[in-house]
């Protein structure tokens, strides 16, 4: 699922770079990532009330037949960009290549706050609210139901996002998502109440639908088609990683303490990531001149 979800978003999402004009960027993104919302709207009550009704397998193989069907449409649909009407030639990126790239600041910037969103999506959302809801005596279609509003919360303000990032700028949104990000993940930690529990879900949907779109907005805005690919795979790596690390420590700090306090932990990590963004975004006069902050990478990142 690891590979098929790099496969189908973040490589979309390079696709996407690929095809649009820089006037565009903004809507288009907003679109992919309504398009993605829409299905984790529809997803959840689905598969709540298929695993209610007929058992958590009926849900795997229902959702695995929108899987082929996809694959479908994409093989009928989609076509490869031209890449012979540019003078460049086709880039040979290695691995290290790849890596090196993470050297640029505005990509290492937004890549921590891939790893911060993605710590918080997969920890204390994915993981973490499921088993809270059942703590609290929830089923699983009331918890479907719940992560459904969030869902179409989150796919609502996607497409309205994208065009605000190409009017008032994709950084703004940035850092204004990760602020709400954890301030919906402490209001989850502080009540057990169902209506307000879902609220706060929505809230936190809203926030996570601003960063999707204002992040991918603003890696094409600072890439160019030659280093695109590189610099999202970067992007998704990093957040692949803070995924991966979530669940194991929001896990133990529910165990050892409790849920609320996983999510408490959740909400002041991602204030932290916050701040180590605006230290390479805004860097005081005393680290201006250190030469890691002024270290470019080894592939063309925008054409500046």
């Amino acid at each position: 699922m690891g590979v098929a979800g790099v496969g189908s978003f973040w490589m979309a999402s390079a696709y996407l770079g690929d095809i649009v004009t820089p006037r565009e960027r903004g809507i288009a993104f907003g679109l992919l990532t309504t398009a993605m919302g829409l299905g984790f709207g529809v997803g959840p009550v689905l598969g709540g009330q298929v695993a209610d009704t007929l058992g958590m397998r009926w849900g795997f193989m229902i959702g695995a037949g929108f899987g082929l069907a996809a694959v479908a449409l994409v093989r009928i649909y989609l076509w490869e960009p031209s890449r012979q009407k540019t003078a460049l030639p086709r880039p040979r990126v290695s691995l290290r290549d790849s890596l090196r790239i993470g050297a640029s600041r505005p990509l290492l910037a937004i890549s921590i706050g891939s790893f911060i969103l993605s710590f918080s999506f997969d920890g204390a959302i994915s993981t973490l609210f499921p088993l809270y809801g059942k703590e609290l005596g929830l089923t699983t279609a009331v918890i479907g139901t719940m992560f459904a509003f969030r869902a179409v919360a989150s796919s609502s303000i996607r497409l309205p996002g994208g065009a605000l990032a190409g009017r008032i700028g994709s950084r703004k949104l940035v850092i204004a998502a990760i602020l709400v990000e954890a301030t919906a993940i402490a209001g989850l930690a502080s009540t057990d109440s169902n209506p307000a529990l879902t609220l706060w879900l929505m809230l936190e949907g809203l926030a996570f639908g601003i960063f999707l779109t204002s992040s991918q907005a603003y890696l094409a805005e600072n890439t160019v088609a030659e280093s695109r690919g590189a610099a999202i795979g970067f992007y998704s790596m990093i957040g692949g990683i803070g995924s991966t690390v979530a669940p194991l420590v929001l896990g133990f700090a529910g165990d050892v303490a409790s849920i609320p306090t996983a999510f408490y932990i959740g909400s002041v990590f991602m204030l932290a990531g916050l701040a180590a963004m605006l230290l390479i975004w805004f860097p005081p006069a005393i680290l201006r001149t250190h030469p890691l902050m002024n270290k470019p990478g080894q592939l063309p990142l925008s054409h500046d």
